[in-house]
């Protein structure tokens, strides 16, 4: 991977704008260039921690009649003799939207990691519409699976390019960033910024507007749908939100995203009431699984979770 000296960077975006600069507009060129430089950062260490990609000739094809997701006896180790993960099988079919659902450290972000074929399983399989996961590369991955994150990254450019990241070979009009922001009650962000076109966050230009940590976690949303895939993993990217807007969130992206599907993934957990499945971890393992009901009557782990938030008002 080739390198530009950041002096080179500084002097090109330096002659984007004319006339005298004042102090302030110094120093806020200096942290827009900064914050570029830690948002290309993160893209170049995530593409070098991904598996080599095949050429185009040898890029392979999902495999007819393959469920969406399957894992067949998946376990992952991060240390030698500690699993992260603990023989998981299951399938995810297109239409289904699972709730993924445990305490912290169970093991639910190792396995969107394996999902993602950031990492190699350990033993058994984790396939993606009948292909390794990991051992097909970043572009067959990227054909199929998009992601939102409760850390995200705030690129300095504008809303339409902070979207169009989500498919970079991609356009998007004013109409399709309007879908798309409704769809996660965002409507609020297109009419404070007005213009699609407007820059985001401290820029080098005046027209720049800032946004609110909740609202740049929905920019990051909108990148993950614009993508348009056909499995969408959401790993608690509304952390910053209150649980009622969280919840309404994921029951709207469940509306209006039925042909796909999505793995939503929360502390605040009752937006899982309305999933078509619930897969509640703990210690590596999916230890329930099953709808609402099912699992409230089952009365484990699932269940006291659920009502020891309710009890604490976290559940709308």
């Amino acid at each position: 991977m080739g390198s530009t000296p950041i002096g080179s960077v500084y002097i090109v975006w330096s002659f984007s704008s004319d006339g005298i600069e004042t102090s302030h507009g110094i120093v806020s060129r200096i942290m827009s260039l900064a914050a570029l430089c830690v948002a290309m950062g993160e893209i170049f260490a995530l593409e070098e921690s991904l598996p080599a990609s095949e050429d185009e000739s040898e890029q392979r094809e999902a495999v007819d009649g393959a469920p969406a997701i399957t894992a067949d006896r998946l376990s992952f180790s991060y240390t030698e003799g500690t699993l992260a993960v603990k023989d998981l099988s299951f399938s995810i079919n297109k239409g289904e939207t699972i709730a993924l659902i445990g305490e912290n450290g169970c093991g639910k972000s190792t396995l969107v990691k394996l999902i993602l074929g950031l990492y190699q399983p350990s033993s058994g399989s984790l396939t993606i519409y009948g292909n390794e996961a990991f051992e097909s590369g970043s572009r067959y991955i990227g054909r199929y699976v998009s992601a939102a994150f409760q850390d995200f990254c705030r690129f300095p450019f504008s809303l339409r390019e902070n979207i169009l990241f989500g498919n970079v070979e991609g356009e998007i009009s004013d109409t399709e960033i309007s879908h798309l922001m409704s769809s996660i009650h965002a409507e609020k962000i297109l009419s404070d910024v007005q213009d699609p076109s407007t820059f985001l966050g401290v820029t080098l230009t005046e027209d720049g507007k800032e946004l609110s940590d909740g609202e740049w976690q929905k920019v990051a949303i909108a990148r993950a749908l614009y993508g348009n895939k056909d499995i969408m993993i959401f790993d608690e990217p509304m952390a910053k939100l209150d649980a009622l807007a969280e919840a309404s969130i994921y029951e709207e992206l469940r509306k209006r995203y039925q042909d796909k599907a999505l793995i939503l993934i929360s502390h605040r957990i009752g937006f899982a009431r309305n999933a078509d499945r619930i897969f509640f971890m703990d210690h590596g393992e999916i230890v329930e699984s099953g709808t609402h009901d099912e699992l409230m009557e089952l009365q484990g782990g699932y269940y006291r979770m659920f009502n020891q938030q309710k009890d604490m008002l976290l559940i709308p």
